[in-house]
């Protein structure tokens, strides 16, 4: 009987040593994973923020109006200026298209909406106009229309990246 109280006894007070060790270790453990996140937020920062502030310069020099003051050279036609429209936007968003790693998806998905929506407003545009007319034309159809449509995807984009700076800043 005294050998079973002991053997009980023993493995009562070996369950209770190893519970307290694992416990201990536990708690090194998630103190050691928060000062990796701590330092690792850190690390983030000083990527996360330039790569806010070039999405935003992308989302500004994507507006119709910027890319007309950029592209427009005044002796060509409609479709010249479509084409050149259209290859500026897809350049401007593969050359900033790696910035997606450090937003959220849903901030990502507003920089694309923006930029699919400025497409479409760009290629509806073009479809009133010849492309052989001049492209002074395709300026004025394109700024009646951003007028009456509004692009507010690119105004969209641009408050989700201001949220994204603000929640994680």
């Amino acid at each position: 009987m005294r050998i079973l109280i002991l053997i009980i006894t023993l493995t009562g007070t070996f369950f209770f040593i190893w519970y307290l060790i694992k416990m201990i270790l536990q708690r090194r453990d998630n103190e050691w994973n928060l000062r990796m996140k701590a330092d690792n937020n850190k690390a983030m920062a000083s990527l996360r923020i330039p790569a806010l502030e070039r999405l935003a310069v992308m989302l500004e020099r994507i507006t119709p109006e910027r890319m007309i003051l950029r592209l427009y050279k005044g002796s060509e036609t409609a479709g010249m200026l479509e084409a050149d429209m259209v290859t500026a936007l897809r350049e401007e968003f593969d050359h900033n298209i790696s910035l997606q790693i450090y937003v959220s998806e849903a901030c990502w998905e507003a920089v694309v909406t923006a930029r699919k929506e400025t497409a479409e407003l760009i290629r509806v545009a073009a479809s009133r106009v010849e492309p052989a007319d001049d492209a002074a034309l395709l300026c004025r159809e394109i700024m009646a229309l951003e007028a009456a449509v509004g692009n507010t995807a690119i105004k969209s984009a641009l408050v989700h990246l201001r949220q994204e700076l603000e929640t994680h800043y």
